[in-house]
């Protein structure tokens, strides 16, 4: 038996939809646009137990690239990420943490240069975003390393290293972190 009305939502798809730890609550991605016009990368929370979407759809500058969404430990903020490519190559990473009981946004979200990653810590209360860019002019190579706390959905750190990271180990908290990286001569 079918929950509640239909929830339509424009675009493509693009990663399997999310539940929380509780299963109370559903998040969902999707992209819209085309490569000439931009596209924008959506999140929408549903309510599992009515079926009824919480607020409305938020969007994101860019692609959908990072995957599904992430909710943290206790289920009550989903976080989602896009890219935009601007000129020559030239990336931006951008991310925004919404509170699954009303469907808005939490906090300032981040905006980091460069073609990122992320890594949620074990206890899911962190998300690092390791973003790698390259200055068109004089090629130098640099990895912006930001933390978001996904309870207030704000930057709490972030670090500059040169060179493109590798690899990266986290405490279970997301406090600390260890980076791999490599730097070309």
């Amino acid at each position: 038996t079918q929950l509640g009305t239909t929830v339509e939502i424009a675009g493509n798809e693009l990663a399997p939809p999310m539940l929380n730890a509780d299963g109370s609550r559903a998040a969902i991605t999707n992209q819209i646009g085309d490569f000439a016009s931009g596209y924008t990368t959506q999140a929408t929370v549903i309510n599992v137990a009515t079926g009824a979407q919480i607020g409305s759809t938020q969007g994101l500058e860019g692609q959908a690239v990072y995957g599904a969404p992430v909710f943290n430990a206790t289920g009550d903020r989903v976080v989602f990420m896009a890219r935009t490519e601007g000129p020559v190559g030239t990336f931006t990473t951008r991310l925004t943490v919404l509170d699954a009981a009303t469907g808005a946004p939490v906090g300032a979200g981040l905006v980091v240069d460069g073609d990122g990653a992320r890594e949620l810590s074990a206890d899911r209360t962190r998300l690092v975003i390791t973003a790698t860019s390259t200055d068109p002019v004089t090629q130098v190579v640099t990895t912006k390393l930001a933390t978001v706390d996904l309870a207030t959905g704000n930057q709490v750190g972030d670090v500059a290293l040169p060179g493109t990271w590798r690899s990266m180990l986290m405490t279970p908290d997301g406090g600390r972190a260890v980076i791999i990286g490599a730097t070309t001569l």
